[in-house]
């Protein structure tokens, strides 16, 4: 029995590592952004959405490890144990999917926080 489903994984992990990255890296543009608006609650919201997204990475830094190692150790025979670390990459892969969602939902409080405040700046002007 060889165990190859490390190593078909990786590259879909790789694929999400990619896209959070990047995700990631508009939300600092943002922030920065942001900051010189002083929004304190936007600000706060922002520092709370980097927060997932950094703890995300690291999940998926973390299964890409261990499926490379799972791997790894099926080259060397060792199919037990790289199915073990396979099982333990699929479960670090959901908690990094479960936090990525827990962002998005965040991401959405700060999209209708700032649209609130977009709708009653452009109602106060019409007043």
């Amino acid at each position: 029995m060889n165990n190859w489903a490390a190593l078909l994984l990786l590259p879909g992990v790789a694929l999400l590592i990619m896209s959070t990255s990047i995700r990631y890296a508009r939300l600092h543009d943002e922030l920065h952004h942001v900051v010189h608006a002083h929004n304190r609650d936007v600000i706060e919201g922002l520092l709370i959405r980097a927060r997932w997204f950094r703890d995300a990475l690291i999940e998926l830094y973390v299964c890409c490890s261990l499926l490379a190692a799972a791997g790894l150790i099926t080259v060397l025979g060792f199919e037990l144990i790289a199915l073990g670390l396979t099982v333990a990459a699929v479960l670090v892969l959901l908690v990094a999917t479960i936090t990525l969602s827990i962002e998005a939902r965040a991401s959405f409080r700060i999209l209708a926080l700032e649209a609130r405040e977009q709708l009653e700046e452009m109602s106060e002007a019409h007043h």
